[in-house]
């Protein structure tokens, strides 16, 4: 357990703290997705001077190329919630929770919405938040759950297929200092991808 709240949030250390689903891809400065990084050890040919072919004198013999950014990539599953997730402890002084998620859905990206995984008594709405007694799944295309020793919190949203990057918040209050919980990011039954660039937890 961390004693002081979520870690790697922005996926520099991989996926190192997190659990579940999901991988490490790399997001390119031109929007495109590799599962490499490669800007690591890729050098560009020094830039030589015009009309003469030679490089300035005291120029760099490279340059880096432009970096590339860690995201998670999780592929949905047919018929049950994709589930990402980190075990942390809560600082003490931390009794309410912002949390968010920095995401994007791949153009494919569809609930199945015949899953027989949801709870069909609950009729929890997109954008709404919710604390609860029992641990269920709601129709939701994309979810925060955070879980803690005696409830559950919940915010739904709504993804759009190809479109850019959104953030999903909530404010939770009474969290509760010094505990350990475990907070999920929960993707619908269905196909396609779910892209998350970074996520944070703060009082």
């Amino acid at each position: 357990m961390s004693a002081d709240g979520l870690e790697n949030g922005d996926f520099a250390k991989g996926k190192s703290r997190w659990m579940g689903d999901g991988q490490v891809v790399y997001l390119k400065p031109d929007g495109t997705i590799s599962t490499t990084d490669d800007s690591r050890n890729s050098l560009l040919p020094p830039v030589a001077s015009p009309g003469t072919g030679t490089t300035p004198a005291g120029a760099p013999a490279a340059a880096q190329k432009p970096g590339t950014t860690p995201i998670v990539e999780i592929k949905l599953k047919s018929t049950q919630f994709a589930d990402f997730s980190q075990k942390f402890r809560t600082p003490k002084e931390m009794d309410t929770v912002n949390a968010e998620v920095t995401y994007k859905a791949s153009q494919d990206f569809k609930m199945n919405d015949k899953a027989i995984v949801f709870d069909r008594e609950i009729a929890w709405k997109p954008g709404t938040f919710w604390y609860w007694s029992a641990l269920v799944h709601p129709k939701s295309d994309v979810l925060m759950r955070l879980d803690k020793r005696d409830n559950y919190m919940y915010k739904l949203d709504a993804a759009t297929p190809g479109s850019d990057w959104k953030k999903m918040k909530v404010r939770w209050e009474d969290v509760g200092g010094g505990q350990d919980v475990t907070f999920h990011v929960l993707v619908t039954p269905g196909h396609g991808t779910l892209y998350i660039k970074s996520v944070t937890i703060t009082p």
